[in-house]
């Protein structure tokens, strides 16, 4: 058997080098958004569309941006069971 040297136990506690602290950076205060690739398809997608269906899109949204949307939760569950149904 061959003993390349003898370590101490002791040596990886010993230190010879202060560690300083790290400054850390302030954390940015704007939001950022990633949007993936399927998300540029979908958008991509939605210039192709026919220009009543775009003019229902935004009908919806200005309804649901002043809060006169409602829902019909009745129906949400007749077209949740007929789905499962199939």
């Amino acid at each position: 058997m061959k003993i390349n040297g003898i370590q101490r136990v002791d040596q990886p506690y010993k230190t010879t080098e202060v560690m300083k602290p790290q400054k850390v950076s302030k954390p940015s205060l704007q939001d950022s958004v990633e949007i993936s690739r399927e998300g540029l398809l979908l958008n991509q997608t939605t210039a192709g569309m026919p220009s009543e269906r775009l003019a229902k899109v935004e009908e919806l949204k200005q309804k649901i941006n002043a809060g006169e949307y409602q829902i019909d939760p009745e129906k949400i569950a007749a077209k949740i069971a007929s789905y499962y149904q199939k």
